[in-house]
């Protein structure tokens, strides 16, 4: 079993350039961002203690390691939009799996049955009545808005794959999200 002082040992805080670090246990990374409890605690610790970290260096990431977590955080961004909601008829829909399933399960029903009507509830709680063609309408719109995203982050990330630079591809995510 490591102890304490020894783990410490075998911690190696490098400083990035956007002010994240990343901290190597064990050589493996793991990203932190000042504020985190985890990452002050390990601050207040190498402040009190810096012999029993090894020595502290400037990273900065190559061009394609942050095009790569660019990538990722518009993956990110577009799937919280996605599981956000979405509007039809001025309303506010759920839109995470188990709504989207819900709604796909509905508009196979109205569209086996023409006198369909189901009361519906939206995101805020409320209430709406929607009929046959209305139900198979909020099921297009859904896929028209995920469509219109995912077009977005197609964009986005053929933007990014053409920056010559690391600020470019920040100007680009600054401008973008």
């Amino acid at each position: 079993m490591v102890s304490h002082g020894e783990l410490l040992k075998m911690i190696k805080k490098i400083h990035r350039e956007n002010n994240t670090f990343v901290i190597t246990k064990n050589r493996l990374p793991y990203h932190v961002i000042p504020g985190d409890p985890e990452y002050s605690k390990l601050l207040a610790e190498y402040n009190e203690n810096p012999q029993n970290f090894t020595e502290e260096y400037k990273y900065t990431p190559s061009l394609q390691e942050f095009k790569n977590n660019a990538y990722e955080k518009i993956n990110i961004l577009r799937q919280e939009k996605e599981k956000a909601g979405f509007s039809y008829m001025g309303k506010i829909f759920d839109s995470d799996s188990v709504s989207m399933q819900r709604l796909l399960c509905a508009a196979q029903a109205a569209a086996t049955n023409p006198d369909f009507t189901i009361e519906w509830t939206l995101k805020d709680n409320s209430n709406l009545q929607l009929d046959a063609l209305q139900m198979q309408e909020v099921v297009a719109t859904f896929c028209a808005y995920n469509n219109e995203l995912h077009e977005q982050a197609t964009t986005l990330k053929e933007a990014i794959s053409k920056a010559q630079s690391i600020d470019e591809v920040e100007q680009i995510m600054q401008n973008n999200t």
